[in-house]
């Protein structure tokens, strides 16, 4: 019994470190499937290779490119308050301007897919970064601003479990509110 997990093991000794899980799922089948019956033998075996090709996939969607950008800023907010601008950079600015941080997650597939289509959705919906002088443009953001965060939209829910400082007090969001109505009353600063 033991003679063929020896021999495996020589042979895997040259697979690199991504494929060590293989030998250990292998190796842990061939000791399980060795001292079972018929029908445990099968089931363990049906498990065996979906994991195994579970992590082949897992493994495979690492190499699908997600384009993680920060475009050059064009405009800078003359902000109305220090507290404003930390309540927007903790609420608002990783999707909704081109000065995101990309977390490790950010990194892993399948989440980069997500955390990359909601930075571009949040880009296309209102970019901080790049808002222009025109004052009704910005009064008409400053409203939808309002109503997103009155409303709960914004930030969205998805966001909290990794960026739980992002979840905003009832005092907070009027504050970031009223903060981005008198931000954005103003043009903004080009950079």
């Amino acid at each position: 019994m033991w003679l063929p997990l020896f021999a495996a093991r020589e042979t895997f000794e040259r697979v690199d470190r991504v494929n060590e899980s293989w030998i250990v799922i292998l190796t842990v089948g061939y000791v399980i499937l060795s001292s079972q019956g018929m029908e445990e033998h099968m089931a363990i075996k049906v498990i065996l290779i979906v994991a195994a090709v579970l992590l082949v996939g897992l493994v495979a969607i690492q190499f699908i490119p997600v384009q993680r950008t920060n475009p050059p800023v064009v405009t800078q907010l003359d902000w109305d308050s220090a507290q404003t601008q930390a309540l927007a950079q903790r609420a608002c600015m990783d999707c909704h301007s081109n000065e995101t941080k990309w977390p490790w997650y950010s990194y892993v597939a399948p989440v980069s897919w997500l955390v990359a289509h909601d930075v571009e959705e949040g880009r296309r919906e209102m970019n901080l970064s790049q808002l222009g002088t025109d004052a009704n443009r910005l009064s008409r953001m400053s409203q939808r601003i309002q109503r997103a965060i009155q409303s709960g939209n914004m930030p969205p829910a998805q966001y909290f479990p990794t960026h739980p400082d992002a979840q905003l007090t009832a005092d907070e969001k009027q504050a970031l509110i009223v903060g981005m109505q008198k931000t954005l009353s103003k043009p903004p600063l080009s950079k």
